[in-house]
Formats: structure tokens, sequence, C-alpha cells
């Protein structure tokens, strides 16, 4: 679920940077999915690639869920 933190402006998708929490297991699972993935397809250094989240039509003003 995508959620906005009322604690900061709406983005402009002009920031510099993005800001997020992660829990520790979920972070680790995901990284060590894609480095799975990566091996598996193999991937290497500055190949080109395309990755899709799921979240491409989400309105950033309202609740995004994925499933």
């Amino acid at each position: 679920m995508l959620e906005l933190d009322n604690n900061y402006p709406i983005p402009t998708w002009n920031e510099i940077c993005g800001r997020a929490a992660v829990p520790t297991l979920q972070n680790t699972n995901a990284g060590g999915d894609l480095g799975r993935f990566t091996s598996e397809i193999r991937l290497l250094d500055n190949d080109p690639y395309y990755v899709q989240t799921g979240f491409e039509g989400c309105d950033i003003k309202s609740v995004c869920n994925i499933s």
C-alpha cells in the first residue's frame, strides 16, 4: 500500500530524492529476490532494463493498493 505522509507536502515529482520507511525483513527479502532474479536472467553491469512497479497508474492524491 502506498500512502501519503501528512507530515510532508504532496510530491511535485521535481524533488531531488524520495523518502520511505521499509521494514528490515521486507527490504532484505526484496533485495534477495532481486539479486536472484538478475543472476537467473544473466543481467550484466551496464545492461539496460525496465522496472515495472505496479504504481505506474497511481494518482498521488489517493491511496494506491497493489496486490
